[in-house]
Protein backbone atom coordinates (compact mmCIF):
# COMPACT_ATOMS: atom_id res chain seq x y z
CA UNK A 1 0.00 0.00 0.00
CA UNK A 2 1.97 3.58 -1.15
CA UNK A 3 -0.61 6.87 0.12
CA UNK A 4 1.73 9.89 0.16
CA UNK A 5 4.86 8.31 -0.74
CA UNK A 6 4.84 6.59 2.21
CA UNK A 7 5.19 2.71 2.01
CA UNK A 8 2.92 0.49 4.36
CA UNK A 9 4.72 -3.05 3.80
CA UNK A 10 4.78 -6.59 4.45
CA UNK A 11 6.95 -6.30 7.19
CA UNK A 12 5.07 -3.36 8.77
CA UNK A 13 1.92 -6.07 8.32
CA UNK A 14 3.14 -8.88 9.68
CA UNK A 15 4.16 -6.37 12.67
CA UNK A 16 0.93 -5.43 13.25
CA UNK A 17 -0.85 -8.49 13.22
CA UNK A 18 1.60 -10.18 15.85
CA UNK A 19 0.14 -6.82 17.71
CA UNK A 20 -3.69 -8.04 16.71
CA UNK A 21 -4.43 -5.25 14.25
CA UNK A 22 -4.11 -4.20 10.88
CA UNK A 23 -3.97 -1.15 8.45
CA UNK A 24 -7.34 -2.09 6.58
CA UNK A 25 -7.62 -0.54 2.90
CA UNK A 26 -11.14 0.02 2.23
CA UNK A 27 -12.83 -1.17 -1.08
CA UNK A 28 -15.26 0.07 -3.62
CA UNK A 29 -15.78 3.09 -4.90
CA UNK A 30 -14.90 6.55 -3.98
CA UNK A 31 -11.53 7.80 -2.32
CA UNK A 32 -9.77 4.73 -0.63
CA UNK A 33 -8.90 4.93 3.00
CA UNK A 34 -6.52 3.05 5.29
CA UNK A 35 -8.07 2.45 8.84
CA UNK A 36 -6.45 0.98 12.14
CA UNK A 37 -8.46 -1.84 12.53
CA UNK A 38 -8.48 -4.91 15.58
CA UNK A 39 -7.74 -8.12 13.67
CA UNK A 40 -11.11 -10.38 13.66
CA UNK A 41 -9.37 -13.60 14.87
CA UNK A 42 -7.76 -11.29 17.86
CA UNK A 43 -9.22 -10.81 21.18
CA UNK A 44 -6.26 -8.20 22.09
CA UNK A 45 -9.06 -5.33 21.35
CA UNK A 46 -12.66 -4.90 22.42
CA UNK A 47 -12.97 -2.68 19.47
CA UNK A 48 -11.69 -0.59 16.91
CA UNK A 49 -11.30 2.44 18.95
CA UNK A 50 -9.03 0.34 21.51
CA UNK A 51 -6.86 -0.69 18.60
CA UNK A 52 -6.47 2.98 17.42
CA UNK A 53 -5.53 4.19 20.86
CA UNK A 54 -3.01 1.51 21.06
CA UNK A 55 -1.72 2.55 17.92
CA UNK A 56 -1.79 6.89 18.87
CA UNK A 57 -0.05 5.80 22.31
CA UNK A 58 2.35 3.30 20.73
CA UNK A 59 3.00 6.73 18.15
CA UNK A 60 3.37 8.68 21.02
CA UNK A 61 6.19 6.52 22.82
CA UNK A 62 8.37 6.87 19.68
CA UNK A 63 7.32 3.41 17.65
CA UNK A 64 8.21 4.27 14.33
CA UNK A 65 5.71 1.68 12.84
CA UNK A 66 2.72 3.21 14.94
CA UNK A 67 3.63 6.48 13.63
CA UNK A 68 3.73 5.31 10.00
CA UNK A 69 0.18 3.48 10.56
CA UNK A 70 -1.06 7.09 12.34
CA UNK A 71 -0.01 8.98 9.56
CA UNK A 72 -0.92 6.71 6.72
CA UNK A 73 -4.60 6.30 8.48
CA UNK A 74 -4.84 10.56 8.48
CA UNK A 75 -3.62 11.46 5.42
CA UNK A 76 -5.79 9.09 4.07
CA UNK A 77 -9.22 10.04 5.39
CA UNK A 78 -10.89 12.38 3.12
CA UNK A 79 -13.09 13.33 5.84
CA UNK A 80 -10.89 13.63 8.43
CA UNK A 81 -11.16 17.19 10.84
CA UNK A 82 -9.40 16.88 14.16
CA UNK A 83 -11.40 17.64 17.27
CA UNK A 84 -10.78 21.22 18.26
CA UNK A 85 -9.66 20.77 22.12
CA UNK A 86 -9.75 23.71 24.62
CA UNK A 87 -8.03 22.84 28.55
CA UNK A 88 -8.20 24.74 31.19
CA UNK A 89 -4.75 24.50 32.97
CA UNK A 90 -3.64 25.40 36.75
CA UNK A 91 -0.23 25.46 38.42
CA UNK A 92 0.90 23.22 35.39
CA UNK A 93 -2.38 20.58 36.03
CA UNK A 94 -5.04 19.94 33.52
CA UNK A 95 -8.13 20.71 35.22
CA UNK A 96 -10.51 20.14 32.27
CA UNK A 97 -10.64 19.83 28.72
CA UNK A 98 -13.01 20.18 26.52
CA UNK A 99 -14.11 19.89 22.72
CA UNK A 100 -16.79 20.39 20.32
CA UNK A 101 -17.33 16.48 19.54
CA UNK A 102 -16.61 13.38 21.57
CA UNK A 103 -12.54 13.30 21.61
CA UNK A 104 -10.31 11.34 23.96
CA UNK A 105 -6.88 13.63 25.00
CA UNK A 106 -3.69 12.15 25.54
CA UNK A 107 -1.39 14.29 27.54
CA UNK A 108 2.02 13.89 28.96
CA UNK A 109 2.53 14.56 32.56
CA UNK A 110 6.57 15.41 32.88
CA UNK A 111 5.77 15.53 36.53
CA UNK A 112 6.93 12.48 37.30
CA UNK A 113 8.13 12.42 41.08
CA UNK A 114 4.84 9.75 42.93
CA UNK A 115 4.83 7.78 39.59
CA UNK A 116 5.81 4.20 39.27
CA UNK A 117 9.13 3.67 36.99
CA UNK A 118 7.14 1.24 35.04
CA UNK A 119 4.79 3.99 33.89
CA UNK A 120 6.83 6.23 32.37
CA UNK A 121 8.10 6.88 29.12
CA UNK A 122 10.23 8.58 26.81
CA UNK A 123 8.93 10.84 24.03
CA UNK A 124 11.31 11.71 21.18
CA UNK A 125 10.04 14.95 19.27
CA UNK A 126 10.50 15.52 15.57
CA UNK A 127 13.52 18.31 16.73
CA UNK A 128 15.40 15.42 18.62
CA UNK A 129 14.50 16.10 22.20
CA UNK A 130 13.43 13.98 24.41
CA UNK A 131 11.08 14.18 27.51
CA UNK A 132 10.05 11.02 30.47
CA UNK A 133 6.75 11.15 31.53
CA UNK A 134 3.38 9.28 32.17
CA UNK A 135 0.58 9.63 28.89
CA UNK A 136 -2.12 10.35 30.63
CA UNK A 137 -5.70 9.30 28.59
CA UNK A 138 -9.57 10.83 28.92
CA UNK A 139 -12.25 12.29 27.26
CA UNK A 140 -12.66 15.70 26.87
CA UNK A 141 -16.11 17.32 27.76
CA UNK A 142 -18.33 18.22 24.92
CA UNK A 143 -19.14 21.44 24.88
CA UNK A 144 -20.00 22.80 21.18
CA UNK A 145 -19.43 26.27 20.53
CA UNK A 146 -16.59 26.47 23.85
CA UNK A 147 -13.51 26.49 21.81
CA UNK A 148 -15.07 29.77 19.56
CA UNK A 149 -15.61 31.12 22.73
CA UNK A 150 -12.79 30.94 24.23
CA UNK A 151 -10.82 31.93 21.23
CA UNK A 152 -13.59 35.03 21.26
CA UNK A 153 -13.06 35.76 24.49
CA UNK A 154 -11.34 39.59 25.38
CA UNK A 155 -8.16 39.35 26.82
CA UNK A 156 -8.41 39.77 30.49
CA UNK A 157 -6.03 42.94 32.04
CA UNK A 158 -3.83 42.96 33.99
CA UNK A 159 -5.95 44.70 36.93
CA UNK A 160 -8.86 41.96 36.18
CA UNK A 161 -6.40 39.16 36.72
CA UNK A 162 -5.93 40.10 39.93
CA UNK A 163 -9.33 40.36 40.75
CA UNK A 164 -9.95 36.80 39.41
CA UNK A 165 -7.27 35.29 41.32
CA UNK A 166 -9.42 34.71 44.88
CA UNK A 167 -13.29 34.05 43.20
CA UNK A 168 -13.51 30.51 41.83
CA UNK A 169 -14.41 30.56 38.40
CA UNK A 170 -16.85 28.11 37.20
CA UNK A 171 -15.50 25.39 35.10
CA UNK A 172 -17.57 23.89 31.89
Amino acid sequence: MTENNHTWTQQDAAAASQEGWELWASQGEGPRTLTVCPLADSNRFKDDRSAVMHVYESALKGSLLHQKAMQLSLQSSPVFIPPRIGMEVTGGVIQCAWADYPAQVVAIDCDTDDVDDERLVEVTYPDGNTVVGEVLTFEAQVLPGHVDAMLDAPSLEEDDEEELEDEAVPRP
